[in-house]
């Protein structure tokens, strides 16, 4: 029901004026102009088909007005037409009251593209029906997406990492070109076990000297040093050393002097293991 009526039920000569016929008109132009508002501007409301060339009668909003759309062989533009009519009024004055405006195809006008059709109801609530159900599908396959480890499914080569092997190995004997060494592996194909440096005092005739580690080594190794010289190297070269006790904690270093000058020398080793 319009917010706005007139009741022609009542009995006694009703006063059909000017006024009450403007109020009749605004009853029903009112409320259009509002539903016209509710779908927007530029739509197709109804009509228009296409058939070839040629577009059929319609319906169409244009800035907030309803109007008649007159087909015919369909143009890139469209305009709006007042085709507005005079009446002799019973003074004898013609007074143009009687207007009719639509809209038709003509150049110079509208751009014909800039008009959207309207959907119907029911197609609106199949299409919003749709959207939902590809918004869940979309959030499941989303939370998946995210869950998965490698969720694009990229390889080694995707990356720039094609050479590098997909196998590792802890086996420090391994020796294949296609396997990684692991830390483990590299730290146990080490043979360097440990090193360090003894400063000797003065060598007479002969000396025997224990070398403690600075940890256990239970591996089988071997003790590769120098003498080093820290004074007069002519002094310092007259001796030659050996090991001997290798154990555990230590080992004991042999030194023989070759002359009776004085010392001044230092040994310097490596553990190694066998």
């Amino acid at each position: 029901m319009s917010n706005k009526r007139v009741d022609f039920g009542n009995l006694g000569g009703f006063p059909l004026t000017q006024d009450v016929l403007a109020y009749m008109q605004s009853s029903y132009r009112d409320a259009l102009t509002g539903l016209a508002r509710v779908c927007g501007n530029k739509v197709i409301v109804s009509g228009m088909l296409e058939n070839g060339t040629i577009v059929a009668d319609g319906w169409i909003l244009h800035d907030g007005e309803l109007l008649p759309f007159v087909g015919g062989p369909k143009q890139n533009t469209y305009i709006i037409i007042d085709d507005n009519k005079p009446v002799t009024f019973e003074d004898g004055v013609s007074r143009t009251v009687l207007f009719n405006r639509y809209a038709r195809f003509g150049s110079g006008g509208f751009p014909y593209s800039d008009l959207v059709r309207l959907d119907s109801l029911a197609s609106l609530k199949d299409s919003i029906s749709t959207l939902n159900n590809n918004l869940s599908t979309l959030n499941a396959n989303f939370l998946a997406h995210r869950s998965a480890v490698n969720p694009h499914g990229l390889t080694k080569a995707d990356i720039g990492l094609g050479n590098i092997p997909n196998a590792i190995s802890s086996d420090p004997t391994s020796n294949n070109p296609a396997v990684l060494a692991t830390t483990a592996a590299l730290a146990a194909a080490s043979r360097f076990l440990l090193s360090g440096t003894i400063d000797l005092p003065d060598i007479v005739d002969d000396l025997n000297i224990r070398v403690r580690f600075s940890k256990y080594i239970y591996d089988s190794y071997i003790v590769v040093g120098s003498l080093r010289s820290r004074g007069y190297w002519n002094n310092d070269n007259d001796c030659h050393y050996t090991v001997k006790n290798l154990d555990y904690n230590g080992f004991d270093l042999l030194i023989k002097e070759n002359s009776t000058d004085y010392q001044n020398i230092s040994f310097d080793y490596l553990i190694i293991k066998r």
